[in-house]
């Protein structure tokens, strides 16, 4: 990480090639983000979409109290529509994947903006 980054407080963590966070001041809070990127789930083995699910619940638990958390990424996941999830925008199926990450969300208390 370049110096000056470093010296404005931000803080990057790269998990795997699928998976980081940053965390950068704003005023007393900081913006806590975690990009990722899910493969299909029809690719690659399910022990490697499983570590990668684990990665993702350890950079979720990282999230400190000042921190504002901003989940953003491609999951590979068909949520379903007509909930609280997604509203009537998602897909009308849903897929394994899907389930994963409405658990997560129902874990964490996350809310989809889309």
């Amino acid at each position: 990480m370049p110096t000056l980054f470093k010296k404005g407080g931000k803080q990057y963590k790269r998990y795997s090639r699928r998976l980081a966070t940053i965390r950068i001041p704003v005023g007393t809070q900081n913006l806590y983000i975690i990009n990722c990127h899910f493969p299909e789930s029809g690719q690659g083995k399910k022990r490697a979409r499983e570590a990668l699910h684990l990665q993702h619940e350890t950079a979720l638990q990282a999230k400190r109290d000042r921190d504002i958390l901003i989940v953003i990424g491609d999951f590979n996941a068909a949520l379903g529509n007509g909930d609280t999830i997604c509203g009537q925008h998602g897909l009308k199926r849903r897929n394994e994947e899907g389930d994963a990450l409405r658990m997560t969300a129902h874990i964490y208390d996350l809310r989809d903006l889309v």
